[in-house]
């Protein structure tokens, strides 16, 4: 199921189809495929999770008792991310819509921080990008909800920290 054949509900899986599409024209066979697109989600999930704990507990990163405080959240974050019993259940049998979330829901909430904190083009841009790879996720009904209450919370968070 990690690339398999779609179901009714994942007719409109673009990004990942495209994804799997453009790589899939380098000859690579499709189990190689599933696996390298399983790995770096796995990798962006514990890069984005660090990073998303580093964000929300640093203060003021210019001051250098700081960075080293923040250099331990990032690290913590990122290990506690990786190594919960969530992380072993999407990956040993791994569904595209959980793994989607797993990976790209701190990497959207991240971006969706740092554009409230500075709003710039990039920023839009980027926020963008992890909002459509996060879409993945909302392809039924359930995880939709799931994925969007949990950033209209991320919303309601920085409306109030900005």
């Amino acid at each position: 199921r990690a690339l398999g054949v779609p179901s009714d509900s994942e007719q409109v899986d673009l990004v990942r189809s495209l994804i799997f599409y453009i790589l899939g024209l380098a000859t690579i066979p499709s189990w190689a495929l599933s696996q390298i697109y399983l790995f770096g989600t796995l990798i962006i999930a514990l890069l984005s999770a660090a990073h998303l704990t580093e964000f929300l507990a640093s203060t003021d990163p210019e001051k250098e008792e700081n960075q080293a405080k923040s250099s331990l959240f990032f690290l913590f974050g990122g290990l506690f991310y990786i190594s919960s019993l969530l992380t072993v259940w999407i990956y040993y049998f791994p569904v595209q819509l959980f793994v989607a979330a797993y990976a790209f829901l701190p990497l959207t909430l991240l971006r969706l921080m740092m554009y409230s904190q500075n709003q710039t083009i990039k920023n839009g841009f980027l926020l963008s990008i992890a909002a459509l790879l996060l879409g993945i996720s909302g392809l039924t009904a359930t995880m939709f909800l799931v994925m969007s209450a949990t950033i209209g919370l991320c919303l309601l968070y920085t409306s109030r920290c900005v």
